[in-house]
């Protein structure tokens, strides 16, 4: 599976965090015939809803979160992360350690996932004289 591939919910279940999903499901604009009535029925589910709306959008933000850091330390477009597969345990590490501790660990001394920090170290080119300027091109 890719990155890209993932949800926020999804995510969420990987790191095990805690929701209520909602009830029902979200409304559809083919299921009403008159905008105003799928407006105000959009607007109810989001009211009812807005504490799972909150932590998924939480979720998110830690996806994007992870997602730059890997590309960051690799050196790597955005683009390459999210289509490689053999990034998405470490990804999901990287959530998983935002979410549980609100960081990123990296300082000597501190407990990271050796597996997930050599696999994205694998991908690094930006350490490489002229090697980012390969990948580009």
């Amino acid at each position: 599976m890719l990155i890209s591939e993932l949800t926020p919910r999804r995510v969420a279940d990987f790191i095990r965090v805690d929701y209520d999903a909602p009830e029902s499901p979200k409304p559809e604009a083919d299921d009403y015939e008159d905008e105003s009535e799928y407006e105000a029925a959009l607007e109810g589910w989001t009211k009812e809803n807005a504490g799972y709306l909150d932590l998924m959008e939480e979720v998110q933000m830690l996806m994007d979160s992870a997602q730059s850091y890997i590309s960051n330390r690799t050196g790597r477009s955005l683009e390459y992360v999210r289509s490689q597969d053999d990034l998405t345990y470490s990804f999901l590490a990287l959530v998983g350690e935002e979410w549980e501790n609100r960081q990123i660990r990296n300082e000597k001394g501190s407990y990271t996932n050796e597996y997930a920090m050599s696999a994205i170290d694998a991908h690094a080119v930006n350490l490489l004289p002229g090697e980012a300027e390969l990948m580009e091109a």
